[in-house]
């Protein structure tokens, strides 16, 4: 683990993983005094991770998947108006 960034893989077994995670988040802040942030896709399990592993992170979609979401919602609203679309973009 390096600098202020944290990555796992999902290969690595659940266990190991949290015991990991705890681990590094206590050499790091041992008075858990800074608040930890989850960023992800927006899918719902992922979220659910993270309640169940980062209680109380900031939770935040990347922005490659904030700016798919985006562009799906502009193709609901203005199914056949494409300057409206770009508006999202």
């Amino acid at each position: 683990m390096n600098g202020k960034t944290v990555t796992e893989s999902f290969a690595t077994p659940v266990q190991q993983r949290k015991a990991e995670r705890e681990i590094e988040a206590l050499r790091r802040d041992r008075q858990l005094e800074r608040s930890s942030v989850v960023l992800a896709d927006g899918e719902e399990w992922i979220w659910n991770l993270a309640d169940q592993h980062f209680l109380g992170a900031i939770q935040i979609v990347d922005l490659y998947h904030a700016r798919q979401h985006l562009w799906e919602l502009a193709h609901k609203f203005h199914p056949n108006d494409a300057m409206k679309q770009k508006e999202y973009g």
